[in-house]
Order: structure tokens, then C-alpha cells, then sequence
């Protein structure tokens, strides 16, 4: 932790942080051997929402249609070439509902949501309205995005107001 005098830096120097204690979390073992994967999703997930912020306006391709990642949207970030993921508009609905919010809010996970142990692919599971999530794949996938994240959308995120 550093002291900032830009919002843009202090933003990079968090989601680094992020990314790092999910890791730590990741690898840390419970007696059970299970790892700390409520925190872990929870920490990955707010970094999809805060590229999603920075890149605001971005195209993306969802549901064979060309949108713009929206500030009420930042989800469709998910299916940004940076990701790599081909999710429809009401699969990127169920992941922000059944994970970041009930997460983030209510330390818990949407009816028939799990964490599942480990890698797979796809890395988002559907069952119809629910969905189930690998966490080592999305750890692999959010980390990854961060490193080839052109890090100077943070400051033009930033300086265009999308950040508050």
C-alpha cells in the first residue's frame, strides 16, 4: 500500500492487490483442503467490474450484436477479446446477479450457485438460471486480462469522469 496522488495509480495498485490475495486465498488450504474461494470470487469479480468501468465504451459482441460496455453494464467486459468469453446477455445477467452482488452484499451465493474447485472450460457452468463457476479457471482468466489490460484506460477512465 502506497500513498497516491493519482486516482489512476492508486486504482492499478489495488486491483494488483486484488489479484494477489486471490491468489493467496487460492492457495491457502483449509482443513477441510479447500481453499478460501468465497473471498477469492468476490475480489476477481470486483476487478471485472472495474475494467468493465474503465473500459466503458468499448465494443463488444453479445448475442450476435455489436454493444458498447456501458457504466450500468460493466459485466459485458466478460465478453471483451481481453476475456475471451462468448456469454449472452442473460448469462453475463446471472454471473453479476448470483456472484458479485449477493457476494458483496450478502456473503452469500445465489440459490443452486457454486464454486467449484479447480480449473474446467468453460469456465462458467449454466444450468439454466444458475451458474457455477471453476475459481483456479477465473483466477487464470481475470489474472491474465489484467496483465494485457493497456493500463492507461485506467487513467482515460478517470479523467472522462466514469470514476467517482
Amino acid at each position: 500500500m502506497a500513498i497516491h496522488k493519482d486516482l489512476w495509480t492508486l486504482a492499478e495498485e489495488a486491483i494488483h492487490e486484488y489479484i494477489l490475495t486471490a491468489q493467496c486465498c487460492l492457495g491457502y488450504r483449509k482443513p477441510d483442503n479447500g481453499c478460501l474461494g468465497y473471498p477469492a470470487a468476490l475480489l476477481l469479480l470486483c476487478v471485472v467490474n472495474a475494467l468493465g468501468t474503465y473500459m466503458r465504451n468499448e465494443p463488444v459482441r453479445i448475442d450476435g450484436k455489436e454493444q458498447l460496455i456501458t457504466g450500468g453494464e460493466p459485466f459485458r467486459v466478460l465478453d471483451h477479446a481481453l476475456f475471451g468469453q462468448t456469454l449472452s446477455h442473460k448469462q453475463i445477467k446471472i454471473i453479476e446477479k448470483a456472484y458479485r452482488n449477493l457476494l458483496a452484499h450478502n456473503a452469500m451465493l445465489a440459490p443452486n450457485a457454486w464454486l467449484l474447485p479447480g480449473k474446467g472450460d468453460p469456465i462458467f457452468v449454466f444450468n439454466g438460471e444458475s451458474v457455477n463457476v471453476y475459481i483456479v479457471s477465473l483466477f487464470e482468466m481475470v489474472n491474465q486480462s489484467w496483465q494485457n489490460l493497456d493500463k492507461s484506460k485506467i487513467r482515460k477512465a478517470v479523467e472522462k469522469g466514469y470514476i467517482r
